[in-house]
């Protein structure tokens, strides 16, 4: 599967890039929301995985303006955070996952690849 990771944490990012790579996936990271955005028309990743807390455009705001564009609407975008808004990710439209657990990263990527095949 093609993945956009949006992380500020430079070994947040390089962890996560590196671990789905070895996994199989074609990974792209870049370090914050608005650089994610950008990326999104020529990447044509199938899940998205964002941080929440970044400069330019933090997690929700990356989660809204994919909502709102309709090549991107329907896209899976993971929201990862040591904050509790799984609420918010979830009305939103979003897999909320809880910062640090990796693993419950790759089980939810795992769940979404089983369910693309």
């Amino acid at each position: 599967m093609r993945i956009l990771v949006a992380e500020d944490d430079w070994f947040i990012r390089e962890e996560l890039a590196a671990r789905l790579t070895a996994l199989g996936h074609s990974v792209i990271a870049v370090e914050n929301g608005q650089r994610l955005l950008d990326e999104l028309g020529a990447v044509q990743p199938d899940i998205v995985i964002t941080d929440y807390q970044m400069p330019c455009k933090d997690g929700l705001q990356v989660l809204d303006e994919m909502r709102r564009m309709d090549a991107h609407a329907t896209r899976q975008v993971i929201v990862f955070s040591g904050q509790r808004i799984g609420e918010q990710v979830h009305q939103m439209g979003g897999i909320y996952v809880q910062k640090p657990d990796f693993t419950q990263i790759w089980d939810t990527i795992e769940k979404l690849a089983s369910i693309a095949h």
